[in-house]
C-alpha cells in the first residue's frame, strides 16, 4: 500500500490497488479525488473506503481521515458516475466505511437481476 504525504502536516491517505482486478475506467479521476481530499482538514478517525470497477468488484482501497475528507471525496466522484453505494442501499464490504462504485439499480428489479445473473445492472438514467 502506498502512502501519500502532505506538506501541511495533515494525515496522509493510504492508497492501494488490488492485484489482478481491473480498475474502473475513471480511475484517474478517483486518484485525483483522493489527492484533493487529502488536502482537506482531517478528523480524529481513520476510515477505509473502497472503489469498485464496472464488474462490481473492489479494485482499490484507501484510508482517509475524517468525515470532511469523505464528503469531499463523494462530491468529487459523483459527477463521474461513482457514488457511495452504502448510502443507496448497497452493502459495504466488511471493515469498509464507504464503497464507491458505478451507480447500480437498487430497485427490486435490479436486485432480482443480480440474483439471476450475479451482477446488479447499472441504474437507468433519470
Amino acid at each position: 500500500m502506498a502512502k501519500s504525504t502532505s506538506r501541511d502536516g495533515s494525515k496522509s491517505i493510504e492508497v492501494g490497488l488490488i492485484a489482478g482486478v481491473e480498475p474502473h475506467p475513471k480511475d484517474v479521476e478517483v486518484v485525483k479525488a483522493l489527492a484533493a481530499a487529502k488536502r482537506r482538514l482531517g478528523g480524529s478517525t481513520d476510515s477505509v473506503v473502497a472503489f469498485k470497477n464496472m464488474d462490481d468488484k473492489v479494485y482499490r482501497h484507501a484510508v482517509i481521515n475524517g468525515i470532511h475528507q469523505e464528503i469531499y471525496l463523494a462530491e468529487r466522484l459523483e459527477p463521474h458516475g461513482l457514488i457511495d453505494e452504502s448510502e443507496h442501499g448497497g452493502r459495504r464490504p466488511k471493515g469498509v466505511w464507504a464503497c464507491f462504485g458505478p451507480k447500480r439499480d437498487m430497485t427490486l428489479e435490479g436486485v432480482l437481476e443480480q440474483i439471476k445473473t450475479g451482477v446488479r445492472p447499472l441504474a437507468k438514467p433519470q
